[in-house]
């Protein structure tokens, strides 16, 4: 969803919103959105990758999980569109402000939902 290379990167470039599309495998409630990282080090003399990722090798760090205080009763096939939008608080320097978007249509017609973290 988002790359930052740590050499690089400026104070600015740390708020952030991407889009992103999830395909819906299964028919299933979601009541979460979950996120991960990866982190690169490449520049060492034995490269070495950090991954949070479920599918990764277990760390200390984990997944995060972003409960819905609205749940979706999703169908096999169907598409949840969104976005996420980071942006640094402006009270606690260690925090984040994080908005999460979805968009989805069912025979209902389209539904548009946002919550705030």
């Amino acid at each position: 969803m988002c790359i930052r290379d740590r050499y690089k990167v400026k104070v600015e470039d740390l708020n952030f919103a991407h889009k992103y599309e999830l395909k819906i495998t299964r028919k299933d409630t979601v009541h979460a959105v979950v996120c991960w990282f990866d982190a690169y080090f490449s520049r060492l003399e034995h490269p070495v990758m950090l991954s949070t990722s479920p599918y990764g090798k277990s760390t200390h760090w984990k997944q995060t999980t972003f409960y819905l205080s609205k749940v979706v009763k999703a169908k096999k096939g169907q598409v949840l569109k969104g976005s996420i939008a980071v942006k640094k608080n402006n009270k606690d320097f260690r925090g984040l402000d994080i908005k999460i978007s979805f968009h989805y249509e069912d025979k209902k017609g389209k539904t548009d939902y946002y919550q705030l973290y």
